[in-house]
């Protein structure tokens, strides 16, 4: 008897529940609010409306961002660009109750436009998620459906249903809700940035151009751009890295800021700067953050950083002074010196006179003079010749040099000067006749034969004087001598 009792007490309950929470209609045409068995068919689809409790707030691409453990996320998830060919993303939808009850057990359906496919689900099947956690009145949840954006779809809004399904506490039966929604393609912004002249000189102000060109599909507007620069070398040739507090380089004339109203896809637009880079950049490459914000399709803030290179050349500047006339061998050459007043080697360095007057012409070609390091005078002598019957006076001429820097970029200088030009006087000498130099030979001849006579005569003379035993001689006794040698 007590068993039966029990049983009889339990059936009744579960009897009366369904009518302690659920509303009966009060007259015959009147709907129950939530879906009972063997209701009307036009109830059934009131019910299915009549959730009220679950409204749609948004629904956009997003990394998803479900909060783990509690009853609400944290924060409404961040859109993202999304463009056409992307593949498997996520679209959230952003859920809200509004009822007085919270609510269990949601699970969502997104019907999806062609070009876009539920991940894991045949082909035309709706994408599907569901919340498990229980949602407080006035909290959020969202569902984060997976599909795949293909190469069929293009940028622009999409309409879709979204059905859900909820219970709702302390009532009974499953609450039904459906939602007319649109969803955003927005496409996405690229933006890659570019530097016009990747190589500037040292100790030079040196005008370069930032452009910042978008590569994506959809517009970019409000954009903030500015140009840093570099705090350390990415590159050093025989340099030492500059230390991290102090840039080589510097921009000369503002601050490398620019405001940009907009670049739509495929176009550009320029940032100018004026960068010097000091002596120890030399020989240097170096990376310029470009920090770029701007608003894309969604209307939200976005900020991206890109980098340009530049390399910092050694200068090479050439001038040629003391120009004037040499006679080598009689031969007149232009000569002069030739100074690299940069800081880098001049390499195969030639110079030559420019033919482009009557007066002076260079004679051969160019004059090789090897490497020209900075600071270091380099002489140079070009052979010419001037017009017959050019007079005295200074000459205009034109010396072209030719180098290669470091990189082997061949460069040209040319340079214009005066020199000064005496034409060479060379005196003759008259040459003596043949016959003049006979009599001459004869005239020393005789005189050495007649020399030769008197002193050998004198010779003779005092050897008999020796023989007789004549003690000495004096000036009468020779003219004894002579007198008697004529008897």
């Amino acid at each position: 008897m007590k068993f039966a009792f029990l049983l009889a007490i339990i059936l009744f309950a579960s009897v009366i529940t369904p009518v302690a929470f659920a509303h009966y209609p009060h007259v015959s045409d009147e709907c129950a609010t939530t879906e009972q068995l063997g209701t009307r068919e036009k109830c059934i689809l009131e019910q299915r409306e009549s959730g009220k409790e679950v409204k749609f707030v948004d629904i956009f691409f997003s990394e998803g961002a479900k909060n783990a453990g509690g009853n609400t996320i944290d924060a409404i998830p961040t859109k993202i660009e999304a463009a056409p060919g992307d593949g498997t993303t996520i679209l959230v939808a952003v859920m809200a109750n509004s009822g007085s009850f919270e609510l269990t057990g949601l699970k969502g359906w997104l019907s999806l436009p062609v070009g876009f496919q539920a991940v894991g689900r045949s082909a035309g099947a709706p994408a599907f998620d569901s919340y498990d956690l229980g949602i407080a009145p006035g909290a959020v949840f969202v569902f984060e459906f997976q599909v795949v954006v293909t190469e069929n779809t293009r940028v622009g809004m999409y309409k879709t249903t979204l059905h859900v399904e909820y219970f709702k506490a302390r009532d009974i039966g499953m609450n039904f809700r459906g939602f007319e929604v649109e969803f955003l393609l927005p496409g996405r912004v690229i933006l890659n940035t570019s530097i016009d002249d990747s190589v500037i000189p040292t100790i030079t102000h040196s005008p370069v151009t930032v452009s910042i060109y978008n590569n994506g599909t959809e517009m970019a507007s409000s954009l903030d751009v500015t140009i840093s620069t570099p705090i350390t070398a990415t590159v050093a040739l025989n340099q030492q890295v500059p230390e991290a507090s102090e840039s080589p380089i510097m921009i000369i004339g503002g601050d490398g800021y620019a405001r940009i109203d907009r670049i739509k896809p495929g176009e550009k637009a320029n940032v100018k700067v004026t960068l010097f880079a000091s002596e120890e950049a030399v020989n240097t490459a170096f990376q310029l953050p470009v920090t770029i914000s701007y608003v894309d399709p969604n209307g939200v803030l976005r900020q991206i950083q890109r980098f340009v290179s530049v390399y910092v050349q050694g200068t090479i500047s050439l001038r040629v002074y003391d120009l004037g006339i040499t006679y080598i061998g009689n031969e007149p050459n232009i000569s002069g010196y030739l100074l690299n007043e940069g800081t880098n080697l001049a390499l195969f360095t030639t110079v030559e006179l420019v033919n482009d007057q009557d007066v002076v012409k260079a004679v051969g070609g160019p004059q090789y003079l090897g490497d020209l390091t900075a600071n270091s005078p380099l002489p140079f002598n070009i052979p010419v010749r001037f017009a017959k019957g050019t007079s005295a006076g200074d000459y205009p001429v034109t010396i072209k040099v030719l180098y290669k820097d470091d990189l082997r970029v061949p460069f040209e200088f040319e340079t214009d000067g005066t020199v000064p030009y005496t034409p060479l006087v060379i005196e003759k000498q008259e040459t003596p006749s043949m016959y003049s130099n006979i009599g001459i030979l004869a005239g020393v001849g005789t005189a050495g034969a007649f020399g030769y006579y008197f002193v050998r005569r004198r010779k003779n003379k005092m050897s008999t004087l020796a023989k007789k035993g004549e003690g000495e001689i004096d000036s009468d006794g020779d003219t004894d001598f002579l007198s008697e040698s004529k008897q």
